[in-house]
Formats: C-alpha cells, structure tokens, sequence
C-alpha cells in the first residue's frame, strides 16, 4: 500500500468523528467504530414518550437506560451482521405495515403521525430492525442449546393435565441487562422510575418494545399464557402473589432486573362468567369537557343517531363520517379489562352501544359486536414445546448481550454520556 493511500484512509478515520458532528449532532459514544449521536438519543426519546405516553417522565436515570438501549441495540446488530444476517428493507417496512394495521392505520397515516411528533420513520424503522436481527441472531447461535425434546414437552403437558385447576398468567414483561456488577444499582433506579410511569398510565407494551433486552420486545413484552412451573423462581415467586393488571416491583435475576406485568388470570380446563370475549368498536368524538356548549348540543342529534346503530359496519360508517377516530378491538377477555370499561361493557348486549362516556380526550362510544364463552383451554404439545423454547431463548438472549456489552469497546465523546453509563 503506498503512503498517499494509507495518509488518505487515515484521514478518512480521524475525519469521521468531526463530519459526524459537523452533520448537525455531537457524537455521545463510539460503540465498536459505530456512533451514537445526540439526535439518536433525542429521537429515541420522542419515540419512547410518543408511544408509551405523556406520563413517562425522562430523567436521568430514564436517558441513562434509552442510552443504554441505544448501545445494545448497536451490538445486537453488529452481532448479526458478523453472522451475515441481513434484514431487508421490505421485511422492516412490512413490519411496519403490521404495526400501523393494528392501529386502523395505513403506513403513510403512521410515518405522518410520526414526523407530526417530530420523529423520523428511521428511528422506528432502526429499532425493528435491530429486534429482528437479533431475534434471527440468537435462533441461529442457540438453537442447539435450546433445544427441547419430545419427552420434555410430553412430561411438562402430563404435568399440566393432572391438575385441572392449574393457573396460568397472561404475562408480559420488560427485561433490563447490566453491562456489568458496577451498573446494577443505577439499573435498579431505572426500573423503579419505569414503575413510576407505569403507575401513571404509561403503556407497558410500548415501554416494553423501546427498552427491553428480551427478545419478548418485537411482542410488547408478551410472553403468552404462562404456568408457574414454566416461570424462573425469582419471577414465578412475585407473579403468584399478583392480580390482574398489577405490576411488579424490580425483580432481580441473573445479568439484571425484570419487570413483570400479569395481563390475563385463567384456570386450565375451566371457563366462567368474566371468561367471556368481547369484540367491539369505538368511536371517539372530538368533544371533551371544555367544548363550548354550542358545540355539543350541535353533535348531540348525529352521536344520537350513532348509539342507535345495530350493526358494526353501520356504526363505523356513520362514525367515520362525524370525524370519529375508529377503533376495532377483537376478543377481548372481560376479566382482563379496566375496570371502568368492563363495568361499560359487561351488562350491554351485542348490537348495541354501551353509555357514552366523556373523557379528556374526546367522547368514546362503545358498540359491542359480539359475546362469547370460550371452550374450556385444552393444552396441546406443541403449545407447551414452543412456551420452554421461547423462556430458553430469552434466558440466552440476556446472556449473550450481556456478554456483548462487557467485550464492547465503548468510547465516550461527551461528559453527560459518561456519567450516565458510568464509562
């Protein structure tokens, strides 16, 4: 290699860090050669607040863990591309479609509502990429480890048939990973100020998806139906003592802390009165409390002729056309509701609307498409190999970022960003 050749990669190295700036953002940390900059951090956390709500407070212990997000799902990614594992743009983009679908968007009606809040379709795009990268990486380097035999599964399903009355949790659960033993108490401080958004009405699904190391974030945190026996001790032991729709507190496990939410309770085998599914629409009026008068009695006759639909299709038809944003949820289980909307709900019949009830985000009127009891839950094989399969996985998953992140060369370029990871 001549010497003008190697001075001209040279100064491209040396070069790199200032162009980066230069582009409009000071680099926080240079994680393994790839930068995090300002703008990814201030996006991630438009993301974060967008998405799980306004009550998520970010301090510093908050902007510590989104930082610390950011690092891992740069190794998460360098990690696959070293295996040659490629994640297309059509496979993001219909991830996202997916997303936008399950909130009766279309695509472009989700990228508008994003650049709306001041966020790019980048940084949404980036963090599914890396969950399905990763999720790709950790099947491919554990599938050996992991695997479950048919005696397993068959003993475990055995197991579960002898005792009829089994619980079984609806779990979902955020998983935070310590890059080390010097970072758990700062990592115990970030799990208790999740809570505290939790408490005041932050999502936990979407806290799940933008912060968890498990590879149970692609899913909101949803690891499904759960028997104790399948749960880790330290888990099963604080999940037992739980209600549904109650929070844990920081659970400590091995390489960091869990936050669990109980979604869902039911007994294998056995159905009643709150195991009814509901499927409804709702339509939310934009009238709220402080809408002058005027204004709502002018709405009052067409929301009228709303409540007096009979049939979902009408109803959001009509909906619609009053500027209504209409929502359709399927399948619902009554004991796993709110409290206040499965009071709403449980004593109004099919093909008909529920009370409206005025909130400060507008008037929701609810009309109920249908009601059913679900057949008695009969466990199969392969529900019970693809439960130990997938609590396998995320223990190894947890196991190698943790790994990743104690060989990560890590290089700080700003103060803050050292303190808060403790660099």
């Amino acid at each position: 290699m001549t010497y003008f050749l190697r001075s001209l990669i040279l100064s491209i190295t040396l070069l790199t860090p200032t162009l980066w700036a230069a582009s409009g953002s000071k680099i926080l940390l240079i994680v393994n050669k790839d930068p995090i900059t300002e703008h990814d951090l201030a996006q991630r956390i438009k993301l974060i607040t967008f998405s799980a709500g306004d009550q998520v407070k970010i301090g510093d212990s908050q902007k510590a863990e989104i930082l610390n997000s950011l690092v891992q799902e740069r190794l998460q990614l360098q990690a696959a591309k070293l295996k040659k594992i490629d994640v297309t743009s059509a496979e993001v983009d219909g991830a996202l479609k997916d997303m936008a679908h399950d909130n009766n968007m279309t695509l472009d009606q989700l990228v508008a509502l994003l650049k709306s809040n001041g966020i790019s379709k980048e940084t949404l795009a980036t963090r599914i990429r890396a969950q399905i990268a990763w999720a790709r990486y950790i099947r491919q380097q554990y599938a050996p480890v992991v695997y479950v035999s048919e005696a397993e599964a068959e003993k475990a399903l055995q197991k579960m048939k002898i005792d009829k009355a089994t619980k079984q949790y609806l779990v979902s659960e955020i998983t935070l990973i310590a890059r080390d033993q010097n970072q758990e108490a700062q990592l115990e401080a970030s799990a208790n100020s999740l809570i505290a958004d939790l408490k005041s009405g932050a999502k936990f699904e979407a806290l799940a998806q933008q912060l968890s190391k498990s590879s149970s974030a692609a899913k909101g945190g949803d690891l499904g139906w759960m028997a104790i026996s399948q749960l880790e001790k330290a888990v099963a032991d604080k999940v037992e003592k739980l209600s549904i729709g109650q929070v844990s507190a920081p659970i400590k496990v091995s390489g960091g802390y869990k936050i669990i939410k109980v979604r869902d309770i039911r007994h294998t085998g056995q159905t009643g009165p709150d195991d009814v599914e509901i499927s409804f629409t709702q339509a939310i009026f934009p009238i709220t409390p402080d809408s002058a008068p005027d204004e709502i009695e002018a709405m009052a006759p067409t929301i009228q002729k709303v409540v007096a639909c009979t049939s979902p299709t009408e109803f959001s038809q009509r909906a619609t056309a009053c500027n209504a944003v209409v929502q359709n949820t399927s399948h619902v289980r009554l004991a796993s509701m709110p409290d206040q909307l499965r009071q709403l709900v449980k004593g109004t019949p099919a093909g008909k609307c529920a009370q409206p009830v005025m909130t400060p985000n507008g008037l929701i009127v609810t009309f109920i498409c249908d009601k059913r009891q679900p057949k008695p839950v009969i466990h199969t094989k392969d529900d019970v190999l693809g439960n130990l399969e997938q609590e396998r996985f995320g223990r190894q998953a947890a196991r190698e970022i943790q790994k990743l992140m104690s060989s990560a060369h890590i290089e700080s370029k700003n103060e803050t960003a050292r303190r808060m990871l403790k660099l």
